[in-house]
């Protein structure tokens, strides 16, 4: 039987990382960023779950504390983050692992911003929640083929607003001092297909209303300026029940009234690169 352990001491943390690293084969430098963002835990936080066997890592996961949400222990928020376990410890471990994990730390927010289907089929049935982000897509898309799904824009942001991109900040120079701010936040993915590196910009708004809806024109010159291939907009939405758009971030929160965390401080920080 698998041993699960809370871990909260940062002297486990790069043994930790190593199992993560190999197991997703990370580069050195996204371990190297893991572990700054974590050791910016609050001591009474803890850093991992792990379930072991004999004393050897059969499944771990680093837990976040997002800051400036979790500073000074005010709001308590765990961002789950590379989640892996080892083969032969798949099936019914993962609910294990989750149905232990969130009952130690009963008194946390968990968020999850790249969960993958089979993990969110997981979390889902641990009580976890889509968060009520629409994820709107503008530019190539897995069949190739070019998305721009304006008439939904339409319905989320006001032509009467701000213009649209005028204040963009990273999410890489966000601070608790200016979390509160109506500017949109972004950040960049980028991946390799064949001998090319694509570039996806994303853009969370968390005030739809207070901009202008994207027109083609402003779409095509915000991928110019960033050479993206692709833009993702997160809008905050209180129409959690349309599904026709993908509502990809999860959470779990004993406040029925807690529908969105936004992820700054979270492993986005890492997985992304500035401009």
């Amino acid at each position: 039987m698998n041993e699960f352990e809370v871990i909260y001491d940062k002297l486990e943390l790069k043994k930790i990382i190593d199992f993560l690293g190999n197991g997703f084969g990370m580069s050195i430098e996204n371990r190297v960023s893991f572990s700054k963002i974590v050791e910016r835990n609050p001591p009474t936080f803890p850093i991992a779950a792990i379930t072991s066997r004999n004393g050897k890592l059969t499944a771990a996961m680093l837990l976040i504390a997002q800051i400036p949400y979790s500073k000074n222990d005010k709001s308590r928020v765990l961002n789950m983050s590379t989640w892996y376990a080892l083969p032969e410890y798949r099936g019914i471990e993962p609910v294990i692992f989750i149905k232990k994990l969130i009952k130690q730390l009963d008194g946390y927010k968990f968020t999850d911003y790249t969960a993958s289907g089979a993990a969110a089929v997981v979390l889902k049935s641990m009580g976890f929640t889509n968060m009520k982000v629409h994820q709107l897509i503008c530019g190539l898309s897995r069949n190739k083929r070019f998305r721009y799904e304006i008439n939904f824009a339409k319905d989320y942001f006001n032509k009467t607003g701000l213009m649209l991109f005028s204040k963009l900040e990273s999410l890489h120079t966000l601070s608790a001092s200016n979390k509160n701010s109506e500017a949109p936040f972004y950040w960049i993915n980028s991946s390799k297909k064949y001998f090319l590196t694509l570039r996806v910009l994303n853009i969370f708004i968390g005030h739809p209303f207070a901009f202008k809806y994207p027109n083609f024109i402003s779409v095509f010159w915000i991928m110019l300026r960033f050479r993206v291939v692709s833009l993702n907009f997160f809008l905050n939405s209180d129409h959690a029940d349309n599904e026709l758009h993908r509502m990809p971030w999860l959470l779990k929160c004993n406040n029925i009234n807690c529908n969105l965390i936004s992820p700054l401080g979270s492993e986005l920080i890492v997985l992304s690169q500035n401009k």
